[in-house]
C-alpha cells in the first residue's frame, strides 16, 4: 500500500506549500425529521497545506450553513456553525483537473434561527466530501455534513482557491 501511495506521488506535479478557499453553496437537509425539506445556503472559508512527498493535503474549515424545511406554514431554520480538521488526497494534484476526496472531522454548535426551538447544542461533525479543483482556482465540492439530527445536510460548494497551483 504505502509503495502504491510513493509511485502515484512520484507521478504528481509539484505544488505551492499553502493554499486558502473562499466557497459559497446550497445544502439540502438528508432527514425527514418534520416538514418539507428546502434548499440552504452555506459559507465556509478553508486553509490548506500541500504536503510535498504525497498528494495529500491537510488544514482546517470554518463553515456556516442551514438546513431549512417548512412545517405547518412556517419555516424552521438550522443553523449550523463548525470548526474542523480537513484532509484530502488529490488525484493528477497540479493539473488543470485534480479531482479529490477527502474528510473534516471537528465540532459545531447547532442551533435554531427560525422557528420551533428544539435539539439546540454542540457536538461532533464528521464531513466527507468529493470534488474537482480546475484550473488550479475552482474548486467543485460535494459534501456532507453529519452532525445532530435536524441538522445533517448535503451540499454542493463553488469555491475560488488562492494559492496551491503549480510551483
Amino acid at each position: 500500500m504505502a509503495l502504491t501511495i510513493t509511485i502515484g506521488a512520484t507521478a504528481q506535479n509539484e505544488v505551492k506549500t499553502f493554499e486558502i478557499e473562499g466557497k459559497i453553496g446550497a445544502t439540502y437537509p438528508t432527514q425527514k425529521y418534520f416538514g418539507d425539506r428546502r434548499v440552504g445556503a452555506s459559507l465556509g472559508l478553508e486553509s490548506r497545506w500541500n504536503l510535498r512527498q504525497l498528494p495529500i493535503d491537510v488544514g482546517a474549515e470554518i463553515y456556516y450553513g442551514s438546513a431549512l424545511r417548512r412545517y405547518q406554514g412556517e419555516d424552521q431554520s438550522n443553523r449550523i456553525f463548525s470548526l474542523s480538521a480537513v484532509g484530502h488526497y488529490n488525484f493528477m494534484r497540479g493539473s488543470r483537473l485534480s479531482p479529490f476526496v477527502g474528510l473534516g472531522i471537528g465540532t459545531d454548535s447547532c442551533d435554531v434561527v427560525e422557528g420551533f426551538k428544539d435539539n439546540e447544542g454542540g457536538t461532533v461533525v464528521v464531513s466527507p466530501r468529493v470534488g474537482v479543483e480546475l484550473f488550479h482556482h475552482l474548486r467543485l465540492t460535494v459534501d456532507a455534513r453529519f452532525a445532530r439530527k435536524g441538522y445533517n445536510t448535503v451540499g454542493i460548494t463553488v469555491g475560488g482557491v488562492i494559492g496551491g497551483c503549480r510551483k
